[in-house]
């Protein structure tokens, strides 16, 4: 980057100052500057001197002087009234070299996980372009290489991992390592993996680590490379030569590597990896029990053709007057994923009629509405499961998939499987227990009156994956 002398400052009106594109697309945050900043500026103005670009690139749309540092105290300004703001003028000579001062300067503010990645692609993109300026001006790079018998490699290959440490430490990764796994959670977000995504959105919390990140994303990247060389979507004639090689590399995966079906966490960051794996994006989906809506909080909308409903039409956003999921109102056939959460414990079934209106709301709901119940206690969970599997079964296309909540528990001083039980049940309507996640509540569960314990408390529940088959 050439250097460019400084001029001396000059006051000018805010708004004869062109905000650089490149701000908005790195860090998104020019026109909502904090309430702290809004309240020093309207307290002591702009100290520190916007810096800005007064030759602005031949064909742009404006003559104003381009802002490279101070896009957040511009905008300040603007919002408390400002009439007047100091400004140091630099001479750039390109847009490259205004993008580069740009991202120098924002070098020590805060950011999130978001704004380092873009500004590592920003980079990146630069410091390409500065190699092919380099290797453009070169003249020891020998014309027609392809009849020589050495092998001959782009002159800046060696310096990839250079550039790599470079952008780590300029962003505020410390590491190439780290950088590396922070690009590999952020790549597969862009590429729309629902997973990934999430993790960014908690990174950019500061409520997950880069580390931790990557594990949850490098296994699920894996599997995709894998899938797509099955299929033959990425191969090349070197690689098809090279494909044993590649099948023994893919055999060898680490047990700590393999993707795993317990998971300590909450239903929300556990469902939306059941649907990554199993359901197809676009697909239709009907979720019969949504209450509210937790299974859905962590999935991106518009990704699949949701329908909600829940038997509390307060809880159905999409049926008036609620839906009871062992009565479904859906033609056969006409969904590809039926999401199944019934009230799985027993103590909502303590009798098979409808208890009094201040009861809780579920078994007000549930209990006594269909006129089929007539079990009472486990027995009626069992029931409930039975009722809604076979309207699922109804409404499934062939090959579709049934995802169904459920909890062990004790009954009666015996120990109930309802997993196995109602996998049984659906065995002989047809299902196929395709996949199990169990989730591990990542709090303390209650024990209620206990005195003396006689078997483990139950802090895990089962997302049962079963698919439709004839």
């Amino acid at each position: 980057m050439a250097e460019a002398v400084p001029s001396e400052i000059e006051y000018l009106d805010p708004d004869s100052l062109e905000p650089h594109p490149l701000n908005d697309d790195v860090y998104g945050d020019r026109t909502d500057p904090d309430e702290a900043l809004l309240s020093s500026i309207e307290d002591i103005g702009v100290v520190e001197p916007i810096v800005a670009d007064p030759q602005p690139e031949a064909g742009e749309v404006s003559d104003q002087p381009t802002i490279i540092s101070g896009h957040r105290r511009t905008e300040a300004a603007k919002k408390v009234g400002l009439e007047q703001v100091p400004v140091r003028f630099v001479r750039l000579e390109t847009d490259l070299e205004r993008q580069e001062r740009l991202l120098v300067h924002n070098q020590s503010r805060d950011k999130s996980f978001s704004q380092k990645l873009r500004e590592a692609e920003e980079l990146e993109r630069i410091e390409r372009e500065r190699a092919r300026q380099r290797q453009g001006t070169r003249t020891d790079i020998v014309e027609n290489s392809s009849q020589g018998d050495e092998e001959t490699s782009s002159p800046d290959d060696d310096d990839f991992g250079k550039t790599r440490d470079k952008v780590a430490d300029t962003v505020g990764f410390g590491s190439g390592r780290t950088y590396d796994m922070a690009k590999t959670v952020w790549d597969a977000a862009q590429d729309g993996d629902t997973v990934a995504q999430h993790e960014v959105d908690k990174l950019d919390r500061e409520e997950q680590s880069v580390y931790g990140a990557y594990q949850k994303v490098r296994d699920r990247v894996q599997t995709e490379t894998e899938a797509d060389d099955e299929d033959g979507t990425s191969s090349s004639d070197e690689e098809e030569q090279d494909s044993s090689s590649d099948d023994e590399e893919r055999e060898r995966v680490a047990a700590e590597d393999a993707i795993l079906s317990a998971h300590k966490g909450t239903n929300d960051e556990v469902f939306p990896e059941v649907l990554d794996l199993h359901v197809e994006p676009g697909s239709a989906i009907a979720d019969v029990t949504y209450g509210e809506g937790v299974f859905w909080r962590q999935v991106p909308s518009g990704k699949y053709e949701l329908t909600a409903t829940d038997i509390d039409p307060s809880r159905s956003p999409d049926s008036t007057d609620g839906v009871d999921c062992r009565e479904l109102p859906y033609d056969d056939a006409s969904f590809d994923c039926i999401v199944l959460d019934p009230p799985y414990a027993e103590g909502f079934y303590e009798t098979p009629d409808k208890p009094s209106e201040n009861d809780y709301w579920i078994k007000d709901r549930y209990v006594g509405t269909t006129g089929e119940q007539s079990a009472t206690y486990h027995d009626a969970v069992l029931e409930m499961y039975a009722a809604a599997g076979e309207e699922a079964r109804r409404v499934l296309r062939d090959d579709g998939l049934l995802i169904a909540k459920m909890q062990d528990e004790v009954s009666r001083n015996e120990q109930r499987l309802t997993h196995v039980e109602v996998t049984n049940i659906y065995e002989e309507m047809g299902f196929h227990a395709k996949d199990l996640f169990v989730v591990v509540r990542p709090d303390t569960p209650t024990v209620g009156r206990m005195y003396e314990q006689r078997r483990a408390r139950k802090n895990h529940s089962y997302f049962l994956i079963y698919e439709k088959r004839e």
